[in-house]
């Protein structure tokens, strides 16, 4: 067990830890998965997490957008998500509106600083605040 899924063990059994800062630290995909899943099905506490610059952008790159997603919709506690320099990409952006952001009313601020997003994801991010008016997005 690496030390990610260490953390996602944690996670699953908490019940005071709020802040949750990463970010820098290489988690790959297989760490953020496992604590994406902790934090969905297991964690109602969590407030912060802070996956900046944590490695998110290594095969297979279509499984991270998912999952955050997946945690989105399902984590009622989460109120800061960043996810600054982490290679997200338009169809990324596009992939956790659809399946997480919009219905995630707890978030409050989502972090996407230093990423791959172009002019074409203003649609994503205009449906995104027109149906969640409780996030605050910062690009």
């Amino acid at each position: 067990m690496q030390g990610a899924e260490r953390l996602a063990a944690m996670l699953a059994v908490n019940t005071t830890l709020r802040e949750l800062r990463v970010g820098s630290c290489y988690l790959g995909v297989r760490g953020v998965l496992a604590l994406t899943a902790a934090i969905a099905e297991h964690n109602n506490t969590l407030a912060t997490l802070d996956l900046n610059d944590a490695a998110l952008r290594s095969p297979p790159q279509d499984a991270s957008p998912r999952h955050l997603a997946r945690m989105l919709s399902m984590n009622g506690s989460l109120r800061r998500l960043s996810l600054s320099k982490q290679g997200v990409r338009d169809v990324d952006l596009e992939v956790m509106v659809a399946h997480g952001l919009v219905g995630s009313h707890s978030l409050q601020v989502l972090e996407l600083r230093a990423n791959c997003l172009s002019p074409s994801c203003a649609p994503q991010l205009t449906r995104l605040l027109m149906e969640n008016s409780t996030v605050q997005v910062r690009v």
